[in-house]
């Protein structure tokens, strides 16, 4: 009789505050748990409204420790490490910074399985700060590389997003 692995699946946000998108990967963890996946949540920072609930509930979540908006080389290697370390089969990354950064560490750490997760249905970039536009340009490039898909939230974030230049997301085979 052969046993087979859990599938290990990386789920990588900026943080666990309280938000929709923290809400949904807490709620998406805790059912994948249930389904007997091996989850693994990664964040920027530690703490949080909903990194208290995952311990609560045994959600294993790691802290990559950014110490702030110019830490890029050091949080990057640490992902990229922690990746190779550990080997998930699927990594999903949410929001823009967390897609720039996750995509393309997974890619580096040799994952084959990466998915962008888009929760916006709409964003009038010209509000946001030059860092975070920079951001939602670069996720988009490494996204359309490197993603296998993209998992929109709704069919207006998945319109909005391809009009910015998005792939449309279609989810192909798993290796």
């Amino acid at each position: 009789m052969m046993i087979r692995e859990k599938c290990k699946i990386f789920l990588f946000l900026p943080t666990l505050h309280i938000g929709g998108t923290e809400k949904q990967v807490y709620i998406l963890s805790k059912e994948l748990k249930r389904r007997r996946f091996d989850v693994v949540i990664g964040t920027f920072y530690k703490d949080g409204f909903f990194w208290k609930k995952c311990c609560q509930d045994g959600i294993k979540i790691i802290s990559f420790e950014r110490r702030g908006k110019w830490d890029f080389v050091s949080f990057y290697k640490k992902i990229v490490y922690f990746l190779k370390d550990n080997n998930p089969q699927i990594v999903q990354t949410f929001l823009p910074v967390a897609n720039f950064f996750g995509i393309k560490a997974a890619k580096d750490a040799g994952i084959r399985n990466i998915f962008a997760g888009i929760r916006a249905s709409y964003m009038d970039l010209f509000k946001y700060n030059i860092g975070n536009r920079v951001y939602f340009y670069l996720s988009r490039k490494i996204t359309n590389r490197y993603a296998k898909g993209i998992i929109y939230n709704s069919f207006a974030g998945r319109n909005y997003h391809t009009e910015k230049g998005f792939k449309d997301g279609g989810l192909y085979g798993m290796e």
